[in-house]
């Protein structure tokens, strides 16, 4: 159960060349922990090996190799590496998903993808993308972007649930808010306080 006391929010920064960040992070530590946290990008993960942990205020996913995460935008949730591994993570800002769904996530439907639902085609896709991420040039570039196109349209086929029938994710009604939040703080995280509360 996460406690609701030092929850803190992460600004995603997209990576170089990306309108989203991608990148695979390896645990090498059984005591890597990563606090509560929310942030307004959604975030896909991908365990490649080893074990990997995610903690929400109600449920938790354990991911063994080959195992798909979808976490909403502005979920609260944390995770722990039991054992090490490698895990590809793909956080697409708020505003991206929303203009490639032409504005139906989060208005009308999310995504639930979890462990036990992710199909051969998603892994697939997500296996494609790992490899692709390896090379450096415009041409691998270019086909990663459309892969997570791809990889957006095999989340929006077939794993859309309806806004009001996810009645386990309890800040899911709150996103539309919480969006104010954020774009107000990317715009006045500079000011002086006593300017922001006169």
């Amino acid at each position: 159960m996460i406690e609701k006391t030092n929850v803190y929010h992460e600004a995603i920064i997209p990576t170089m060349n990306f309108p989203f960040k991608i990148f695979i992070f390896n645990t090498k530590s059984s005591d890597r922990l990563i606090p509560p946290h929310w942030h307004a990008s959604v975030e896909l993960l991908f365990c490649l090996s080893g074990k990997l942990e995610v903690q929400f205020p109600n449920k938790r996913f354990s991911l063994s190799e080959q195992d798909v995460l979808f976490i909403n935008s502005n979920i609260i949730h944390s995770s722990r590496s039991p054992l090490p591994g490698k895990c590809l993570a793909i956080q697409i800002p708020l505003d991206f998903l929303a203009d490639a769904t032409e504005s139906q996530y989060g208005n009308r439907f999310l995504y639930k993808l979890t462990p036990q639902n992710a199909t051969p085609e998603l892994k697939v896709i997500l296996m494609r993308i790992k490899k692709q991420l390896s090379k450096e040039n415009l041409w691998d570039r270019l086909t990663t972007k459309a892969s997570v196109y791809e990889l957006i349209a095999e989340l929006t086929k077939n794993f859309c649930v309806p806004l009001a029938g996810i009645k386990e994710i309890e800040s899911a009604k709150h996103l539309p808010k919480l969006k104010k939040v954020n774009d107000y703080l990317a715009t006045h995280h500079k000011e002086r306080l006593s300017h922001i509360c006169s």
